[in-house]
């Protein structure tokens, strides 16, 4: 595909600013830095630590220790008699409910959604984070046009001046070459303020504190032959975090269902254990030395009844429960029928940038042609100085069209790709156009 002298301008220009900057931060290293200094995701590491922690199965299998104590004394205000009672004891006890039949799967299932849960927060950090980095190439790429534009518009404002001094020009001429300077100058200074925000905001996003920022180039433009929806919904939708989430959400309320069932319609049991030792008499005076101890045993059950009964607590919970699973359910339904539209609309809007791509690589060719012809024809007289500034400030803003061309169009496959859960680079080794 032909391309605009501009970006063999632009790559001139940015390898010299790479060539002299010492090197260059590869996205793969911002992500990398963000992974480790991003405060949202620390905050997401402690999270997953505690979900993982309160999953753990080996709590309902532990049984409640404890030892206890106890030491009272009483005695006459008139004689001197008096009573002592010391004693210690140690306890066990455990509770055998029918929750322990479902407690494995339900704690495996909680620690897959913590998972899932923290992928997703490193997803959309890395998401986060490329956007980030590409606007800012985009913008250094929108700085370099502006530049360019702005040294023309200057020798243009010389040459002008050169022949107002020679008496060959008028002071409209030169106020109109001041202007385009001026103007120049102002689109510049636009371009570098706001990439100076996006750059504070990338630094926040990825913890990068160096004083000089050097990114990549944008990548050369791969066109994309893609599927249908359909075809990469079928390809891609199990493998996505959101579909994973609200598979294990439906296999959640189903085990929590059977759960409820377990514990409201079956007998439950507690096993319960105990020592205690104190002394053999309450009385200090006549205690010989000797201590006395007991032992003692005890199973409970339960046998629930009113579960059976409709209306009662019981039954209305094994009722939620089956209302639980039907709503997991229809958020699963939900949740495809929604990346079903993403994958839509992402296809419709990359379909869209790609022929703004295209009449924008036109539109930038043509404004170039017909800036060089300008050139020739005002040199030689044949064209008013403000008729050749409007002319140079549509090159600007053509090439300016094409450099946010380029990027929405490559900014609107990256989002593809992190929709289907797959890198561009995969995405362009797949479907990348010959």
């Amino acid at each position: 595909m032909k391309r605009t002298i501009l970006f063999l301008v632009l790559c001139i220009f940015l390898a010299g600013l790479y060539a002299s900057s010492g090197g260059v931060l590869t996205l793969d290293e911002a992500i990398e830095s963000a992974m480790k200094n991003n405060i949202s995701l620390e905050i997401a590491q402690i999270e997953l630590k505690q979900s993982l922690r309160n999953a753990s199965t080996a709590s309902s299998y532990i049984p409640d220790l404890s030892i206890d104590g106890s030491f009272s004394a009483s005695g006459s205000a008139i004689d001197s008699s008096g009573s002592m009672i010391a004693r210690g004891g140690i306890g066990i006890s455990m509770s055998l409910g029918t929750n322990l039949i479902t407690d494995a799967t339900s704690k495996s299932i909680e620690r897959t959604l913590a998972n899932l849960s923290y992928s997703s927060t490193v997803d959309s950090l890395e998401e986060s984070v490329t956007t980030s980095y590409w606007n800012l190439v985009a913008g250094s790429n929108q700085i370099a046009v502006a530049q360019n534009s702005l040294e023309s518009a200057k020798k243009s404002y010389e040459d002008v001046l050169t022949a107002y001094n020679n008496g060959l020009g008028s002071e409209l001429d030169l106020a109109n070459a001041e202007l385009s300077v001026a103007e120049a100058e102002y689109n510049l200074k636009a371009l570098k303020d706001s990439y100076e925000l996006s750059e504070e905001n990338f630094r926040i996003l990825t913890g990068i504190e160096d004083e000089d920022i050097v990114l990549s180039a944008l990548p050369d433009t791969v066109f994309l032959n893609l599927p249908s929806a359909d075809e990469l919904y079928s390809l891609y939708a199990d493998s996505t975090n959101t579909i994973k989430t609200y598979s294990a959400k439906v296999s959640q309320s189903e085990t929590s269902l059977i759960s409820t069932k377990l514990t409201s319609q079956l007998p439950s049991v507690t096993l319960s254990a105990g020592w205690d030792i104190g002394p053999e008499s309450t009385y200090a005076s006549s205690w010989s030395g000797g201590f006395t101890d007991t032992a003692s045993v005890t199973v409970a059950f339960s046998i629930p009844v009113s579960s059976y009964i409709p209306g009662s607590s019981g039954y209305n919970q094994v009722e939620n429960a089956k209302d639980s699973v039907s709503i997991a359910k229809l958020n699963l339904k939900k949740a495809e029928n929604d990346l079903r539209n993403s994958i839509s609309s992402s296809l419709i809007e990359i379909g869209q940038e790609r022929e703004n791509l295209l009449l924008a690589e036109k539109k930038a060719a043509i404004a170039e042609k017909t800036y060089d012809l300008a050139k020739e024809a005002y040199a030689n007289g044949l064209m008013t100085l403000s008729d050749y500034l409007n002319l140079e400030n549509s090159l600007f803003a053509a090439n300016i069209s094409l450099v946010d061309a380029r990027y929405g169009y490559f900014d609107a496959c990256v989002g593809l790709g992190f929709l289907l859960g797959v890198d561009y680079e995969t995405l362009t080794d797949l479907y990348g156009e010959e």
